[in-house]
């Protein structure tokens, strides 16, 4: 809110250039979708009076943002299904050792006979 409000009083197209530079600056760090709805806001109040290139700044500021959020989420879901993993493959070991087949084996823990036989 801070942001938008800085924005407004830009009365002289210069003076908003260089605010858009600390807006920039002040709205790194936040959540993709702020961001997201940030830019709305600005390519919508301020379209006519920015240069593409301030616009752009933003959008890529957005962007990069969004990226690296998925990225985090792709990791964190392999992070989970690595762990997941092993902890069937644990199962399946312990099973093993206990003499259980290796078709329930592959039905209780989701691995393949392939996986079951390696261990």
């Amino acid at each position: 809110m801070a942001a938008i409000v800085y924005l407004e009083k830009q009365k002289e197209e210069d003076l908003l250039r260089e605010a858009v530079e600390t807006v920039i600056e002040l709205i790194k760090e936040e959540q993709p979708e702020q961001l997201r709805m940030f830019t709305v806001w600005i390519n919508r109040m301020f379209r006519y009076v920015l240069k593409e290139d301030d616009i752009e700044k933003i959008n890529e500021l957005t962007e990069v943002k969004s990226m690296l959020t998925q990225v985090v989420e792709k990791i964190e879901e392999r992070a989970i299904h690595q762990g997941a993993k092993e902890k069937a493959l644990e199962t399946a070991l312990k099973m093993k050792g206990k003499g259980y087949g290796e078709s329930e084996i592959a039905e209780i823990t989701g691995l393949s006979l392939e996986e079951i036989r390696k261990l």
